[in-house]
């Protein structure tokens, strides 16, 4: 951390087997892989400080699936996607 920074951004992105945590818009990357489990799992973030630590804002944001079959792909790359 700088000494000019009052507040640590975090936005990490967690797939099946890879976790990706951007600090700082990106001043710092880590990845990581995952072991796979087929009983889901959990997310959990530790702070070590002797200073008070306050929570502003969490988002959580659940994605789709990326795969399409077969039709809708021909159909984005014809351009008729709509």
């Amino acid at each position: 951390m700088l000494s000019t920074d009052d507040i640590i951004e975090l936005t990490t992105f967690v797939d099946t087997t890879v976790v990706e945590s951007f600090w700082m818009n990106g001043r710092i990357a880590l990845t990581l892989g995952l072991p796979y489990s087929d009983n889901g799992g959990g997310m959990a973030v530790a702070v070590t400080t002797d200073e008070d630590v306050i929570l502003e804002s969490v988002e959580v944001h659940a994605l789709n699936d990326c795969w399409i079959n077969e039709s809708t792909a021909l159909a984005i790359l014809s351009g008729d996607s709509n």
